[in-house]
């Protein structure tokens, strides 16, 4: 497994060399800001795919993987757009975490509930921001995509939990069926 996880290093790190040089070579419209913050973007997903991967699985790997991935993606469009849309869009670092927080609870089922619970708290939070400044500034489109990507997060959750319940009385009965009774010998 360490070999895969290796190769999988490596060959990240050719495409982000690929990634900055090719502006080099081509003379090609993006500028260093740009391209540093897709690098960005770029490293939160390889260390998404590196959780799955790894066999510890520590959970600050789709924590901060999501994190790079948004939050560069979200720089991203406010350099190319001007720093002029970022009015509309300052509870986006806010909503990044809350989507980084309930992907974790989504993902790595060792923290049952704290990861879920922050979620929450900044999700709301951040959505009513976007409202406020929706209302403010007359401008809608940002809320709608946050609105969006919180319906679509809850009804992936309930997908997965209508899933896991239907999945586990099997688990539990054959997992009755395999184990003998505490107690009793093996002859009774």
């Amino acid at each position: 497994m360490k070999s895969n996880l290796s190769l999988f290093y490596g060959i990240g790190l050719i495409l982000i060399g690929i990634v900055l040089f090719i502006p080099q070579v081509f003379g090609t419209g993006l500028n260093a800001d740009e391209l540093s913050l897709l690098t960005v973007s770029i490293i939160g997903i390889f260390m998404v795919i590196s959780y799955f991967i790894s066999e510890k699985k520590p959970f600050s790997l789709i924590l901060f993987g999501t994190l790079f991935f948004f939050l560069g993606l979200i720089f991203f469009y406010s350099i190319v757009n001007g720093w002029s849309v970022w009015k509309y869009i300052a509870p986006s670092p806010l909503f990044i975490l809350a989507i980084s927080f309930y992907l974790t609870y989504l993902i790595d089922k060792r923290h049952p509930y704290g990861f879920f619970i922050a979620a929450i708290v900044l999700g709301i939070v951040s959505l009513c921001i976007f409202i406020i400044l929706s209302i403010i500034f007359n401008e809608t489109m940002f809320t709608s995509i946050a609105l969006i990507i919180s319906g679509l997060l809850l009804t992936c959750t309930s997908l997965i939990r209508k899933k896991s319940v239907q999945s586990s009385p099997a688990k539990t009965a054959e997992s009755k069926k395999a184990t003998p009774a505490r107690g009793r010998s093996a002859k009774n």
